[in-house]
């Protein structure tokens, strides 16, 4: 105890310093935001019941990607987590930027998910008209066949009815 109670000067001058050290570097440094968002993707629900996801995370991640090269933008992380979720990453001195960042990258990936829905949509809408259009052949067929068996019958009961009078006549 006389020993620190001795050396309280070279103590206080020291801690005083760090001190001082600690607060220049504290006020010199900028500060710096890290934002993060968890994007679920979306799905839709198949005519079996299963769910089907709009578009692998994998996949968005590359457009993600290729959209900022595109833009020139710093560098946004993408980690796929459990092949449902998305999680995007992005540190900068402002929070602002961050949020305008974070918030384009949500808007590329719910436009990314209508183009690929709309698409869908359009198959099945295809489809369905294919099966509408063999549908309606298949009436027609039905239809026709039907008209050509009533001609058939009618042509048969006219022969019988000419082959009659000479039958009587036989008779």
């Amino acid at each position: 105890l006389r020993t620190l109670y001795s050396s309280k000067k070279l103590i206080i001058i020291v801690t005083l310093a760090f001190s001082l050290l600690a607060f220049i570097y504290a006020t010199q440094k900028e500060a710096v935001y890290q934002s993060t968002v968890i994007l679920e993707v979306g799905s839709y629900d198949l005519i079996n019941g299963e769910k089907e996801l709009v578009e692998p995370v994998s996949s968005l991640i590359k457009k993600l990607k290729i959209n900022q090269i595109s833009q020139q933008l710093d560098e946004l992380n993408f980690n796929s987590i459990e092949d449902y979720f998305l999680e995007i990453n992005y540190t900068s001195p402002s929070p602002e930027f961050n949020e305008n960042l974070i918030n384009e990258a949500i808007r590329f990936t719910q436009k990314s998910h209508a183009e690929t829905l709309d698409k869908i949509v359009n198959s099945f809408s295809e489809k369905i008209v294919t099966i509408d259009n063999q549908v309606e052949f298949i009436k027609n067929s039905i239809k026709k066949q039907r008209e050509s068996q009533k001609l058939n019958a009618l042509n048969a009961i006219k022969t019988i009815d000419i082959k009659i009078p000479a039958l009587e006549f036989k008779l």
